[in-house]
């Protein structure tokens, strides 16, 4: 059976030779991908959130990967009318630590596209991803901050076992039915990270205006 709540959608960037792919994507998503910041995007209409775009845009020729988000910028500031500010602020966060690194943090191949998916034995798969990104999907599923103090650099493919989690969870005494993201926390520290509660200084990426793009 499925576990409690456990909706993961499958959302994929990647920078092919001049071009850019996003399929399945939030403006939320795109806007968390270009600029990675610990508090993730607020504001704007609710479907900015929730609604979910194909996105295929071509360079005119080949553009170097620091040219990458300034492209995205134009696309959505002429498809989504899109308008944004960054400010900060401080609340109650996690830190996402590491005494060592994990066992299985394998590092991805060169050119390998940026993904997170689930797999087909109830695992959560993620391929070319950083540990700042990591800490930013786990900002998305708990709507709190979540900080990377793991210090290890570079891009990674690992997969969490939710099966194994459900495990140690239905061992533990009775409680309040477990949602997807319990399941989640203990599969995160099951493969060797840390989570701790801590007071974080947050940037935040504010939409101040979208609209719907047309059809084509």
């Amino acid at each position: 059976s499925d576990l409690p709540g456990a909706v993961v959608q499958e959302a994929r960037v990647s920078f092919p030779p001049g071009r850019f792919e996003a399929l399945n994507v939030t403006v939320y998503d795109l806007l968390q991908t270009l600029f990675g910041f610990s508090g993730g995007v607020q504001g704007g209409p609710k479907w900015a959130e929730s609604d979910r775009y194909d996105i295929a845009a071509k360079a005119d020729g080949e553009f170097a990967p620091g040219e990458r988000q300034q492209m995205v910028m134009a696309l959505l500031e002429d498809r989504f009318k899109l308008a944004f500010h960054h400010d900060t602020k401080e609340e109650s966060g996690l830190s996402l630590g590491a005494r060592t690194r994990p066992q299985n943090l394998d590092p991805a191949q060169d050119g390998e596209a940026s993904e997170i998916h689930p797999g087909d034995r109830r695992q959560l798969i993620f391929r070319a991803v950083t540990m700042n990104r990591f800490a930013l999907y786990l900002h998305q599923i708990w709507r709190v901050p979540v900080e990377d103090h793991t210090g290890i650099s570079g891009k990674f493919d690992f997969a969490l076992d939710l099966d194994r989690a459900a495990v140690e969870i239905a061992a533990q005494p009775p409680g309040p039915p477990a949602s997807f993201g319990d399941f989640l926390h203990t599969a995160v520290e099951q493969f060797g990270f840390q989570l701790e509660a801590q007071k974080v200084t947050v940037e935040i990426t504010m939409i101040d205006r979208a609209e719907r793009p047309s059809d084509n």
